[in-house]
């Protein structure tokens, strides 16, 4: 039996006993949880026609506090037959709060997901891809790869955090099982404010160059006074897209925040970015490290700076999340560069997010 057809025989019993199914079948409903995360779920439920008693967090019995203009109540207020909906990282044991109180009706859930688990749509991407999926899971390195790699597909299409929990990892990028320190020539597509360039000071040794490039303009004024203000040496940052061509192009998201994305036209609440290939961007820099976290840009990046990752054969640490598609469609791609790339999957969140393609090269 393939790995695609094993996997589809998964995602159909895995839809039986979905956190999606349970919520649905629920009498009533409490979210537990009053942060970003908690007010997805919520907008979710309400998407399904469904609604909520009340929001729940420790130590909120009695109080007047509200959240998304419902009240926030305490784990004595929870009745014996509410669905518990937690909607926070796991590793903060929620539910062994839930247990240990006499509530064992819960389920963490996934805000980016879970109103698309039962439709199928998830499952019918994967039959139409079998071929391209079963060939990146035959590419992959180790044991850990091809774990992740099943675990994120099955809990796209059953929803079951517990599969996140199995595989989640940290740092990303660097400093963890696949790459440890890393030096050189780094080129941080998608440098927000400074986080990864923060990762990268603290464990390099030696001389390095460091490209960190971003194109929202409140995160690359906050990239700039940072590097400004430790005196950050060999550092260039741009105010730019990475892309497949040097153009014009429009970028939606929020002030600050630390999610946008280019999209095909503008819209309200876009605006106009310089975007520019990566080929063009670093030229004949010997570039030993790629990281792209671009929310959703990742091929058309790769795309334009082919010449430098044929040249160099960098290390490569790619999301490979934004899109489903790009969880078989990123790793083909970097193999059609360079077939010695030897490639690997981590995860680096308690939820959907975070899904790292790793390639090394056999130089």
């Amino acid at each position: 039996m393939g790995f695609t057809e094993s996997l589809l025989e998964k995602i159909e019993e895995g839809r039986k006993h979905s956190a999606a199914k349970r919520l649905q079948c629920a009498k009533s409903i409490v979210i537990w949880g009053t942060g970003i995360a908690a007010g997805m779920v919520y907008g979710r439920i309400k998407d399904l026609g469904m609604d909520i008693k009340f929001f729940a967090e420790s130590n909120q019995s009695g109080s007047e506090k509200e959240f998304c203009r419902k009240g926030v109540r305490g784990i004595g207020d929870i009745a014996p037959d509410d669905f518990v909906v937690i909607a926070a990282n796991f590793k903060y044991a929620i539910h062994e709060k839930l247990q240990a109180a006499g509530i064992n009706n819960f389920a963490y859930l996934d805000p980016h997901l879970f109103c698309n688990a039962a439709a199928g749509s998830f499952e019918r991407l994967v039959q139409e891809n079998s071929d391209k999926i079963d060939q990146v899971y035959g590419m992959l390195e180790d044991h850990m790869s091809q774990k992740t790699f099943e675990n994120i597909l099955l809990h796209r299409a059953v929803h079951n955090i517990e599969l996140m929990e199995e595989i989640y990892e940290e740092p990303p990028y660097f400093g963890n099982d696949v790459i440890g320190e890393v030096s050189g020539t780094f080129v941080d597509c998608g440098a927000f404010q400074g986080d990864t360039l923060q990762q990268f000071l603290a464990q390099a040794s030696g001389s390095y160059k460091y490209f960190a490039i971003e194109p929202e303009a409140y995160n690359y004024k906050k990239l700039t006074e940072y590097c400004e203000e430790n005196k950050i040496e060999h550092v260039v940052c741009l105010n730019l897209g990475v892309w497949d061509k040097k153009e014009k192009l429009y970028f939606c998201g929020e002030q600050g925040a630390d999610t946008g994305k280019i999209i095909s036209g503008g819209s309200e609440g876009s605006t106009i970015i310089n975007a520019d290939t990566l080929d063009h961007i670093v030229g004949a820099e010997d570039v030993s490290f790629v990281k792209m976290d671009i929310e959703g840009a990742e091929p058309n990046a790769l795309l334009g700076g082919q010449a430098v990752i044929k040249e160099n054969k960098p290390v490569l640490a790619i999301s490979a999340y934004h899109e489903p598609e790009h969880l078989w469609e990123i790793p083909i791609l970097i193999k059609s560069f360079y077939q010695g790339y030897r490639i690997c999957f981590r995860h680096h969140s308690w939820n959907v997010s975070d899904t790292l393609c790793y390639a090394i090269a056999d130089k």
